[in-house]
């Protein structure tokens, strides 16, 4: 039996062809600390890793027993782009990776497109 080969690679940015995943929970912890609620990492890769803003923000509030502030989504997403610039990097072997490929290949993302836009370029 022979494979096809693929008429499109769809990569996931997040993790994939950007090292970001820390360095966002990184921001949304000290964001939730500052709102009131201790989160460790561990806890932050374990349930916010991945998963939407508005549902990290739901649970924040459950932990909280509240509702954040009005600015606490536009907050974490000013100091996420900020550490953006001050550290984010290519996944290890990605360059690599993306130039062996020949098939034609676009990202995915659950993010905003600003965001995206912002941690490819």
């Amino acid at each position: 039996m022979t494979c096809a080969s693929p008429e499109l690679i769809i990569f996931d940015s997040d993790g994939v062809l950007v090292d970001s995943e820390i360095i966002a929970l990184t921001v949304l912890v000290r964001t939730a600390s500052k709102e009131g609620v201790a989160i460790s990492m561990e806890d932050a890769i374990r349930s916010f890793r991945g998963v939407k803003m508005t549902d990290c923000v739901r649970e924040i509030e459950r932990r909280l027993g509240r509702s954040v502030r009005d600015t606490f989504v536009a907050d974490v997403r000013q100091a996420t782009a900020l550490a953006f610039d001050a550290e984010l990097r290519p996944v290890e072997g990605i360059h690599a990776a993306l130039a062996a490929i020949t098939a034609p290949v676009c990202v995915a993302s659950n993010g905003p497109m600003s965001k995206l836009t912002h941690a490819l370029g």
